[in-house]
């Protein structure tokens, strides 16, 4: 981080350490630092006659100090202060910054500015030796997709994309990266031809009216006039002097008083112009005033000194590292931080390898190598699903099994193509959903052709393996640490599934070998990037195992590798013993008169379950796991069960092992479900939430500029779906919902008529 500090010297009165340190945190390595101004200071060392006690001050300050705080002093080339002919105006800066363009004897620039002092003009660099990087932000340009001539644009690639792709023979896989290559350099020339760039404008311009353009012209003049009788001063132009500088003091209250005004007046009016009737634009319009997004950059990771292994692992140097007064590594370059986090991602596909049994491992093991020498075996011979021809051609190709739709047709393609979600970002290509709804159809009857032939050789195209990553900070924690950013709950569990475990789970479920073989090359030899604004990482990282998060066909897999478990260890074929699974969430349950009886029966179960966990490498994460146990008041239950309800608790292993929570109330897909099963918990939680949403929106309601029938129906798409979260199985009617205000409030704010 880099702290500038404009400091005059009324404002200075010798500032303390303690301060600038508390509030600019100045003694931190991380932090660099430039203090410049006024600080009405005197020495002779920088070219003033005499010495005044701020000075002193200073140049004691310097001796005794400026090692230990890196600490350079610049000075002006000529008087700072021309009237008195002082050096009143000095620079203290971090020496790990490079001052570029100085002047003689170590001194910065000066420029004639509307006040009796001139200013310091510098420019800063890195310093090589050091560590700081000034890091350029390459802006990526922003296309406005809803002014592009979509005629122009389909025309265009049409018309250069001009590809000799047959539908009667087969493709090599080769051959199919190759055309994919070609149609995507096509559709980015397409794009760039016919999609305008969304130009960066000014914010202020909108605000500028012609009254603040006669202001600033005459703001202008009166600054030129003074700078023109400094330059040739004499005691009889003092007067006039004078006279410009109370006219430029009045000019600048004014444009500040009409700079208010003219933004309010802009503001209203963007307010008063929502629409309800407009409902493409209205809550783009109403997030972009009244929720704007707040995400950020990532910040300087802090890692403790026992991550030292993962810096070295990202390829960092440890002696050239930042450390904190606390020993902690600091790493404040977006590259090195993308590095880091990336190769953290990296070793949680790894976690799990040591687990396992042995026997399992060597039959799956056995298995998954038979079926790729066989992938590898129809390689060499050129082997295929099927063989494209003028009869079975590979736009329309038959199925080879009547009961899967295995290939598809341009129809099929065309369909799936138009329902994709135009606020997904692109890949590493750049192309957005916008742009492939809008394919011609001879583009659209290329990929038809390709991707059935890419199905035909049970082959995923090598492009379509690299992912780009973005981290984003959990909820509520501490973005400086990478275990708390995303995709970082089994323990990890799309992350760890071990993909020969998948693979022999498909064929032992009787999956066709073609598409067995489909999906190993699928998720196999998989790498990302991670990513960050127009910064990527320095290298690729590979996904040894695991299922990708973010891809369509990843939750479908892990159901598929977790499916057996629902029906084991006599699991919902018994009465008492039921167990539901959404995604990577299970939940076990277990019935009985007697809590003695239900612990006994749960514990076991629990390690079975965590047994064949164990068996095919996934860990449950134990802190994340909760129990629960719904039973009558205890008023209403004898002295030995209540006293069994009070110890009832279950460990990763009997007698040993971590304890998993015991809670009275716990959470379930959104819903939060109290022990007594009244759900009046999760209607306080959810109104808590609604009423906390409304208070952080509540500009958005209490405007008296926007149109009520918006605001009513932000009510029903912010607000009202929070309230009503999981009311279908909530006993208690709406009209005994307790605090009843906290229901309305957002609904009474949305009614208001606007004031006069």
């Amino acid at each position: 981080m880099l702290t500038l500090l404009n400091k005059e010297a009324p404002d200075m009165v010798l500032i303390s350490e303690t301060k600038l340190n508390k509030r600019h945190k100045l003694n931190k390595p991380e932090n660099y630092y430039i203090i410049a101004g006024d600080l009405n200071a005197k020495h002779t060392s920088w070219k003033n006659e005499i010495n005044n006690t701020r000075g002193n001050f200073i140049r004691n300050w310097l001796d005794n100090k400026s090692i230990h705080y890196k600490t350079n002093l610049y000075s002006s080339e000529l008087p700072s202060y021309p009237k008195g002919g002082s050096y009143l105006d000095i620079c203290l800066a971090d020496a790990r910054l490079k001052f570029q363009n100085l002047r003689p004897n170590n001194t910065v620039k000066t420029l004639a500015y509307d006040s009796d002092h001139n200013a310091l003009v510098f420019q800063i660099n890195k310093n090589t030796s050091d560590f700081l990087t000034l890091e350029t932000q390459t802006e990526t340009p922003r296309y406005n997709y809803k002014k592009t001539d979509w005629k122009k644009f389909q025309n265009t690639l049409e018309q250069n994309c001009d590809l000799k792709i047959y539908n009667n023979v087969n493709l090599t896989n080769r051959q199919i990266d190759s055309f994919l290559d070609e149609i995507e350099k096509h559709t980015q020339i397409a794009l760039q031809k016919s999609v305008p760039i969304i130009k960066q404008k000014n914010s202020c311009e909108p605000c500028i009216n012609n009254k603040i353009k006669d202001l600033q012209r005459d703001k202008s003049y009166i600054l030129s006039k003074i700078n023109n009788i400094k330059l040739n001063y004499s005691y009889d132009k003092r007067e006039e002097l004078e006279f410009l500088k109370f006219l430029l003091h009045r000019i600048k209250t004014q444009l500040k008083q009409e700079f208010a005004t003219s933004i309010n007046h802009y503001w209203t009016n963007k307010i008063k112009n929502i629409s309800k009737n407009d409902s493409a634009n209205m809550f783009p319009q109403i997030n972009q005033i009244f929720r704007p997004k707040e995400r950020g950059p990532t910040p300087p990771l802090k890692l403790p000194p026992e991550n030292a292994p993962l810096i070295q692992e990202a390829g960092i140097t440890i002696h050239n590292t930042i450390k904190d007064t606390e020993g902690n590594f600091i790493i404040p370059k977006t590259i090195e931080k993308l590095d880091i986090i990336g190769t953290h991602f990296s070793k949680i596909h790894t976690q799990n390898e040591h687990m396992g049994r042995e026997q399992l491992n060597r039959i799956i093991i056995a298995e998954t190598n038979k079926l790729k020498n066989e992938m590898e075996q129809d390689k060499m011979l050129n082997k295929t699903v099927c063989t494209f021809s003028n009869e079975n051609t590979a736009d329309n190709p038959k199925q080879p099994d009547p009961e899967i739709n295995y290939f598809t047709n341009y129809n099929q393609l065309n369909t799936i193509l138009s329902k994709l979600n135009n606020k997904k970002s692109s890949g590493f290509d750049g192309i957005p959903n916008t742009l492939l709804k809008r394919l011609p159809n001879k583009i659209k009857w290329y990929y038809t052709v390709l991707f059935n032939n890419a199905l035909n050789n049970t082959y995923f195209p090598r492009k379509w393996k690299k992912a780009k990553l973005i981290a984003i900070t959990k909820k509520n924690k501490d973005g400086s640490s990478p275990a708390n950013l995303r995709p970082i709950n089994l323990e990890k569990a799309f992350d760890t599934v071990w993909i020969p475990g998948l693979i022999y789970k498909l064929n032992k479920k009787k999956f066709p070998k073609h598409l067995t073989k489909m999906v190993w090359d699928m998720i196999t030899n998989r790498t990302f990037v991670m990513t960050e604004g127009s910064h990527s990482s320095s290298k690729e990282f590979s996904i040894k195992n695991g299922l990708q998060q973010g891809t369509v066909n990843s939750p479908l897999l892990f159901s598929i590798y977790n499916s057996d478990l629902l029906n084991l260890f006599d699991l919902n074929t018994s009465t008492h013993k039921r167990s539901i699974a959404f995604a990577d969430d299970l939940i076990i349950y277990v019935t009985g008169r007697k809590t003695k009886t239900i612990k006994t029966e749960l514990q076991e179960l629990f390690e079975k379950i965590n047994d064949y966990y164990h068996a095919w490498k996934l860990k449950i994460n134990i802190s994340k796991c909760e129990t629960i146990l719904f039973r009558p008041k205890s008023s209403k239950i004898g002295p030995t069960e209540r006293e069994h309800c009070k110890k009832f608790q279950i460990r990763e292993k009997t007698d040993k092992g971590a304890l998993i929570p015991h809670k009275n109330c716990v959470k379930y897909l959104g819903v939060n479900i109290d022990y007594k099963l009244n759900y009046k918990q999760h209607t306080e939680i959810q109104l808590t939430k609604a009423n906390k949403a409304f208070w952080k929106m509540k500009n958005l309601f209490h405007s008296k500029h926007l149109d009520r029938k918006v605001k009513i129906l932000c009510y029903q798409a912010l607000i009202r779906p929070i309230i009503t979260y999981g009311c279908p199985i909530c006993p208690r009617p709406p009209h005994r919902l307790p605090h009843p205000k906290a229901n309305t409030k957002p609904l009474r704010a949305s009614g208001k008529d606007k004031r006069k």
